[in-house]
């Protein structure tokens, strides 16, 4: 058995899988983790379901894959099941009531308090603005900076073009800057002090 290599296209690692290769199905893994978590947040927030969700998607693609008819669309067939799983979870949690789908955001140990206090706030500022915008440029802004995505791999994912990846990423960050220069100058400063 050959072991995947970082530039093999998905449809050779589907096939691979399909042929009793494992080390195929963890190549896609390692490649869409970040994006399939990047999904999952947007719908649920960043809570412990995010990672419940994932694992439940890769097994759930693992186990249908020998019915995929298009390979090479993996990636696209993942972000669906990733999706529908994180819709029907947080329609769960909201029934369940009590539910905390946006947790503090946990200071780094390394930090100092005072600077620990201002990054997290930081963090969570950009964070903010970022779930505010539309999701066409929401998601890739996340794919790309949180989970330093590949933009091949982006596109790959979300099933667009490269160059309407590249143009969602240019857009996204200007409304980013437009939507971050409002907050500091409405506020003052990150942490709202003036």
């Amino acid at each position: 058995m050959s072991s995947a290599r970082a530039s093999d296209p998905d449809e050779l690692l589907v096939l691979r899988t399909l042929r009793g290769d494992l080390t195929g199905f963890d190549g896609l893994v390692a490649r869409y983790h970040p994006g399939a978590v990047a999904i999952a947040q947007r719908i649920l927030g960043p809570c412990e379901e995010v990672h419940d969700v994932v694992q439940d998607a890769f097994v759930s693609a693992f186990c249908a894959l020998p019915s995929l008819r298009e390979p090479e669309r993996f990636a696209f067939w993942l972000q669906v099941i990733v999706r529908n799983l994180a819709r029907r979870r947080r329609e769960v949690m909201s029934r369940a009531g009590g539910q905390s789908l946006h947790p503090e955001l946990a200071a780094s140990p390394e930090l100092e308090p005072q600077n620990a206090v201002q990054q997290s706030a930081e963090l969570a500022l950009i964070r903010g603005a970022i779930a505010a915008l539309p999701e066409e440029y929401a998601v890739p802004l996340t794919l790309r900076y949180q989970h330093e995505m590949r933009l091949r791999d982006i596109a790959r994912f979300l099933g667009l073009p490269l160059s309407l990846v590249k143009w969602r990423l240019h857009t996204g960050r200007r409304l980013l800057r437009e939507r971050l220069a409002g907050e500091f100058t409405e506020g003052g400063s990150a942490d709202g002090r003036g």
